[in-house]
């Protein structure tokens, strides 16, 4: 039995019908959460945070989700970091990463889509 199967990661084709939510502050969950639940209303469709303790990729290949959603701040390089490594891992780079930002940077903005995001909030 292959390594990653036997770590709980499942077959790279297998993608869950969650959203990943990495928030800048466990103190923002709460309300983004709130709000994607009311924005998004996708049927069938969860929401799951990543942990503060929990490295982003081993949560990504162990939940599959449809998108990750990752919102920026001050954390800024180190979220644009993560993205490019999600993207450039082969049991993750078909999922979708969008960047939710507070500010309107146009610098920001362009690195985000150099990283590998399909979107920029």
């Amino acid at each position: 039995m292959r390594a990653d199967i036997e770590a709980g990661y499942g077959p790279p084709s297998t993608t869950d019908d969650t959203i990943l939510i990495v928030p800048r502050s466990p103190e923002a969950m709460e309300a983004t959460l709130a709000e994607l639940s009311e924005t998004l209303g996708i049927p069938g469709c969860r929401l799951r945070r990543a942990k503060e303790d929990e490295a982003l990729l081993d949560a990504v290949l162990r939940t599959r989700p449809l998108l990750v959603l990752m919102e920026l701040g001050s954390e800024s390089p180190e979220r644009l970091a993560h993205c490019r490594a999600l993207k450039g891992h082969a049991r993750a780079s078909e999922i979708g990463v969008m960047l939710v930002s507070d500010g309107a940077d146009p610098e920001e903005e362009r690195q985000a889509f150099e990283c590998g995001a399909v979107d920029y909030i």
